[in-house]
């Protein structure tokens, strides 16, 4: 009984990490989210870009951000 209670303690620790690790990528996936508009908005400035370009910009930061923080 002791060894089955200890397998239930460690599943249900890697249970919880996981569910913790989502959390934090998701929140860390939401503070990025807040300021790509802001980045756009900026590279727009320092570069001179038309709003066509910046739409597009940000449409492309998002996408980076979705292909590079996959859960």
């Amino acid at each position: 009984i002791r060894l089955a209670l200890q397998e239930c303690g460690r599943q249900m620790q890697k249970y919880l990490r996981r569910r913790q690790r989502v959390a934090d990528e998701m929140k860390k996936r939401s503070y990025i989210e807040n300021y790509i508009p802001h980045i756009g908005q900026a590279l727009r400035d320092i570069l001179e870009l038309n709003e066509t370009k910046t739409t597009r910009l940000v449409t492309e930061l998002k996408d980076t951000l979705e292909r590079s923080r996959k859960l």
